[in-house]
């Protein structure tokens, strides 16, 4: 068995429902050691009920500024109705300076102080699309992030040089994350990831319990964290994205074809490594 500890995490829990309970069905058969809580969408309050009938799953916060409503309100973050700019808006509005560090900020403790409200524990914290990796956002909640204590996923990901040629958005997208993992390590006091690992990095529109092992058994590091996304099919997924299901169809036609296989097959097991939770990195 390789040296290595791998904690295997669920983004999205408290997107909807259907999500929901996607999470869940991937926990009950074995294949999930935690998952990450949006605390701002509408699937939330069923989340946090999902996870008091299952205290088996750890639950950490899924930071959020790129989807749903703040918790704050309106602010440089969101549109007039207090919604957050999507993914590339924001990066644009942050890389511009129309992104207050002050907004972040506060954003960042009210979506932490809704664990302490429902008497949840936080055992770690990762964000929805990376969006604590962009350097405005981490240097605003660094502070409150080495007051929490709480271990941080940081995206050091996988890196193909084959990528260089046939995904060249996404080699220099990797390349820049891992310099910037580099630099945020030595900032942090809390412990973290050595590396992130998922299948959506394999051009496959549908898996296998190898492709799973394969992704650890190439991994370095010692501690790594397979990130996944089941969803599983449901109105209230279809009416979230009513108004751009084609922008995200490719994204949860893949996450659909992740619950398939790790709500019905065993992949931990056959992971080579001690599967485990960030609380006992």
């Amino acid at each position: 068995m390789l040296d290595k500890k791998i904690i295997i995490n669920a983004d999205d829990f408290g997107l909807s429902a259907s999500v929901n309970q996607a999470i869940i069905d991937v926990f009950l058969r074995g294949n999930l050691t935690s998952a990450t809580l949006m605390v701002n969408m509408p699937g939330t309050e069923h989340a946090v009920a999902l996870a008091r009938q299952h205290p088996g799953l750890s639950v950490g916060l899924h930071f959020c500024l790129t989807e749903g409503y703040a918790v704050t309100g309106v602010s440089s973050l969101t549109d007039a109705s207090g919604r957050f700019f999507p993914r590339k808006i924001q990066l644009a509005r942050c890389a511009s300076g129309k992104v207050r560090l002050a907004d972040i900020r506060a954003e960042f403790c009210a979506q932490a102080a809704f664990f302490a409200r429902h008497q949840l524990p936080m055992a770690h914290l990762d964000s929805h699309q990376h969006i604590h990796m962009t350097p405005l956002v981490f240097m605003a909640i660094l502070p409150q992030i080495n007051r929490l204590g709480v271990p941080i996923r940081l995206a050091y990901s996988s890196l193909s040089l084959s990528w260089l040629w046939t995904r060249p958005i996404r080699f220099f997208k990797q390349t820049l994350l891992r310099g910037l993992t580099t630099v945020y390590k030595i900032l942090l006091r809390v412990p973290t990831n050595d590396a992130l690992v998922s299948v959506h990095d394999i051009d496959k529109n549908s898996y296998d319990v190898n492709d799973y092992v394969q992704l650890i058994f190439h991994s370095r590091g010692r501690c790594v964290e397979l990130f996944i996304h089941p969803y599983r099919q449901g109105d209230d997924l279809n009416a979230l994205y009513a108004d751009c299901w084609e922008e995200h169809a490719q994204f949860i036609e893949k996450c659909y074809a992740e619950h398939h296989v790790l709500a019905n097959e065993v992949v931990a097991e056959k992971l080579e490594g001690k599967v485990t939770v960030y609380a006992k990195i």
